[in-house]
């Protein structure tokens, strides 16, 4: 299950992150209130569960609250991968000087959780993984023990990082971590995380993904699985048929016609490029 933005940005922020100043409209008129309130320019974000939103025109800026209550009519009836908004969020514009990356995903040959973290953020992760790997650090976590800020600031500092963003990055981080392991998340992932013009650091994009049954954790990074675990559900036997499919069908193009041959459509995957997989159904975002 994916959350929304809005959603995942609450839970991030209940442990301290720092956020830019936002709200949620269903309306043009919320989105106006909202503006004036914030104060300054603003970005408008459609909430849909789906990828490829600046792209499809679904992530807009507007200076002044008449501009966002422009913008918000254009978002609101704008359907997205066949998705239309459950709202649009509502944030100050924020004066960026440098973006990173960084996120935790459940490591399933491991069976510990992964932080990935990188000095080049604003992009897909999977676009550095295979085009600029030097800028990619992996540090694999405890599940079991205590969360420790020093294997956090190795896997900042092993792409070079010091000084002040060393230390400005090093809390964010290790609540990016904590956010994961306390909601039993399988995807807990800031990009970009952003260190503005005045030294300060935000998290401006925040994505959450969680899965239902436990045994999946274990065994997957699963972003979208409406159908998947419902079926693990009705049949005990499905774990240990995943498992063996999986040792028997290492090549995606076979396990992917097994899963569809078990009835789930639109199978594809996500390959983070270092040994991670994650598994959606449904319509592949552009």
């Amino acid at each position: 299950m994916r959350f929304y933005e809005f959603e995942a940005k609450t839970l991030l922020g209940k442990q301290g992150v720092p956020l830019a100043r936002n709200g949620t409209a269903n309306t043009p008129d919320d989105a106006a209130r909202l503006a004036g309130e914030i104060g300054g320019p603003v970005v408008l974000k459609s909430q849909v569960l789906s990828g490829g939103r600046m792209k499809a025109g679904g992530i807009k800026f507007a200076d002044t609250p008449d501009e966002a209550s422009a913008a918000a009519a254009e978002i609101l009836k704008l359907e997205i991968n066949g998705q239309l908004p459950r709202n649009v969020l509502v944030e100050a514009k924020a004066n960026v000087a440098h973006e990173y990356y960084a996120g935790v995903i459940f490591d399933a040959l491991a069976k510990r959780p992964l932080l990935i973290f990188s000095d080049m953020g604003g992009i897909d992760i999977e676009e550095v993984a295979e085009s600029h790997p030097e800028h990619i650090s992996r540090t694999h976590l405890s599940s079991l023990l205590p969360l420790s800020d020093y294997k956090v600031k190795e896997a900042i500092a092993a792409l070079g990082v010091t000084g002040a963003d060393l230390t400005g990055l090093i809390p964010i981080v290790t609540r990016l971590v904590r956010t994961f392991l306390q909601y039993g998340l399988t995807l807990a992932e800031i990009n970009p995380l952003a260190k503005l013009d005045n030294g300060r650091f935000m998290c401006l994009e925040f994505s959450a993904a969680w899965a239902p049954i436990r045994p999946l954790y274990n065994l997957f990074s699963f972003t979208v699985i409406p159908r998947l675990g419902a079926w693990v559900a009705r049949n005990p036997e499905a774990y240990g048929y995943l498992v063996e499919s999986i040792r028997r069908f290492p090549d995606q193009r076979q396990f992917k016609a097994l899963l569809e041959q078990a009835g789930f459509a639109g199978v594809w995957y996500r390959n983070l490029s270092f040994g991670i997989v994650a598994i959606h159904t449904g319509v592949r975002p552009n």
